[in-house]
Formats: structure tokens, C-alpha cells, sequence
């Protein structure tokens, strides 16, 4: 009976964190700055349960490796969501959801070495796995692209928003730190699409967003939530509806469906 309790105990925390759709944190490549919250909520939001069109993505790299996500929604105006370093695609599944309601494309998708995606994960290479996948987007009817993405993700955003035509970019506690590929000032200033940088003022990586949000030109806009939630985290909390309100209007003033 007593290993039966501790089996049923040990399947309920780990269908907690699938239903969550977070990675573990301390998996391969985590390199420590990607904290989450000591005390995260596991329920996924309630947009988790919106019903949009949806479809499997299959995509190549330049380097040829094999990259797997899913299509959410329809559009000529394309959203693409980028996981932080410990996490899958489907971090960002309810928030894709909001978006196709809201007659945007959305893609989330897998770095290489997890979840759908082939390969060897590698923080140095995800500028061009986040290039793939602008190109899969557009390739399926996307005349514009949003980029968007928590923690790493959000790093990778901002260096390839520096460079790729694209019409906004919004960040999640994005990291600035990461040696194999870092988010310098230069970079930041080149970005001249819009720019949203948002964050929970306990976030380690917070003096980063108000950095980047200080030495970015205009038009940009910064939010710092009370707290400490990092990245995709900040959608399991009380801020969750004002995050999706900001997000969406965002996306409506600057790069509309």
C-alpha cells in the first residue's frame, strides 16, 4: 500500500507538469539563469480551452536539422513564439490559442534537441532555429511577423528582431546574459520595430528588461508585474488576464490581424 501511495503521488506531479506544459527546470542545457518561481502555479490558464484551427509544422533549418512545432489559427499576420530554455512548445499553447482567435497565425515550435525537434539542443544555434521558423510562417501565408518569447526565447527574439524584417517584438523576462550568444546594447538599438519588454520586478533577469528597455528607441513599452514569476509563469498567475490584455493591445496598435 505504501509504494502504491508513492506511485500515485509520483504520476500526479509529473501529470501536473505536463498539464502545465513547462519544462523541468535543471534539464539539459539549463544554464542556472533561467530561475523559475520557487512557488509556480501548475493549472494551465483557461484559454488553454479555446478552440482554433490548428495543425502539425514541420520545418529545416539552414544547417538542416529537423524542427517540429504546430500552426495555430489563420492569417497574413504571423506570431512566432519562442519557449525559454527549460520548456517546450507547449508553454505557449494558450496564449497561440488567444491569438488565432484573435485572426493572427500563431507558430510555436521546438529549439532543436527537445520535444518535436531533432538535433542537439544548443543555446548557440537558436537564432537560426528561430529563422527557420520565420521562414515556415511566412512560407504559410504570413506577410507579417510578430516575434515573441519568454526568457531565452526572448533573448532569441530580440537578437533576430536586430536584423529580420519584422513588424513588432515583445519579450518575457528576456535573459541578456548568455555568453554563447548575448543581447547587447548595439543589438537592442538596431531593433526598430516596437518593442515590449515585460517582467516581475523579483525576477533575477529584471535589471536586464529595464536595461534593454532603456537603451532601445522608440516605440517601446515596459511592465514590471509585482512578484517574481519568470518568463511563460507570469500566464499561471493573478497578472494573467492584464498580461494577455497588454499583449493583445500591443499586437493591436502596432501589428494588427
Amino acid at each position: 500500500m505504501r509504494a502504491a501511495r508513492l506511485w500515485l503521488l509520483l504520476f500526479t506531479l509529473v501529470t501536473l507538469f505536463a498539464v502545465a506544459g513547462c519544462g523541468m527546470p535543471g534539464t539539459s542545457g539549463d544554464t542556472g539563469n533561467d530561475v523559475p518561481p520557487p512557488t509556480p502555479t501548475f493549472a494551465p490558464p483557461p484559454t488553454a480551452t479555446i478552440s482554433v484551427p490548428m495543425r502539425d509544422a514541420s520545418f529545416t533549418t539552414q544547417d538542416g536539422v529537423h524542427l517540429g512545432g504546430t500552426v495555430y489559427g489563420s492569417g497574413t499576420t504571423g506570431v512566432v513564439l519562442s519557449p525559454q530554455i527549460n520548456g517546450l512548445q507547449s508553454q505557449w499553447t494558450g496564449f497561440a490559442r488567444v491569438l488565432a482567435a484573435h485572426g493572427y497565425l500563431a507558430l510555436t515550435f521546438d529549439f532543436r534537441g527537445r520535444g518535436a525537434s531533432d538535433g542537439r539542443f544548443n543555446t548557440a544555434t537558436e537564432d537560426t532555429d528561430l529563422r527557420a521558423a520565420v521562414r515556415y510562417l511566412r512560407s504559410q501565408g504570413a506577410k507579417r511577423i510578430i516575434l515573441m518569447g519568454a526568457s531565452l526565447g526572448g533573448a532569441v527574439s530580440l537578437r533576430v528582431a536586430a536584423t529580420e524584417p519584422v513588424v513588432a517584438v515583445a519579450t518575457l523576462s528576456a535573459i541578456a546574459g548568455y555568453p554563447s550568444q548575448p543581447v547587447t546594447s548595439d543589438i537592442i538599438k538596431a531593433i526598430k520595430a516596437p518593442k515590449l519588454f515585460i517582467n516581475s520586478e523579483g525576477d533575477p533577469a529584471a535589471a536586464d528588461t529595464q536595461h534593454m528597455y532603456d537603451v532601445a528607441s522608440e516605440p517601446k513599452a515596459i511592465h514590471l508585474y509585482p512578484g517574481n514569476a519568470h518568463g511563460v509563469m507570469l500566464f499561471s498567475d493573478r497578472n494573467s488576464p492584464d498580461l494577455t490584455e497588454r499583449l493583445l493591445t500591443f499586437l493591436a496598435t502596432y501589428a494588427p490581424a
